[in-house]
């Protein structure tokens, strides 16, 4: 199975598995922070949603809602789409550019 998918997209360095059922899946690396970057922290008000954070912090980013998958491994978030899970929670926000992908070998 091939897909293409935009350089800049969280899934463009994951892998597609094919079930025996005939059932797939994409997994992606996980985000973590370059060592010694520089963040700010940012607490989560009633009914904000992780992509509106990104947008808010990485507007000069293509498709900032992409950097909301980024900030849910970043901060240990299972379920971004449940704004009631980290609200009030105060959240790491790296600096623009300073995230970095799991090697891709934990795929291997």
């Amino acid at each position: 199975m091939e897909l293409t998918l935009h350089k800049d997209n969280p899934y463009a360095n994951g892998r597609i598995t094919v079930f025996s059922d005939k059932t797939t899946t994409l997994e992606r690396p996980l985000s973590i922070m370059a060592e010694n970057s520089e963040y700010r922290l940012h607490t989560v008000k009633e009914g904000e949603f992780l992509d509106e954070i990104a947008t808010k912090y990485y507007p000069q980013a293509e498709n900032p809602a992409w950097y909301s998958l980024m900030l849910a491994d970043i901060n240990d978030i299972d379920f971004p789409i449940d704004a009631k899970s980290y609200e009030g929670k105060s959240l790491i926000i790296p600096a623009y550019l300073t995230l970095e992908l799991m090697p891709t070998d934990i795929f291997a």
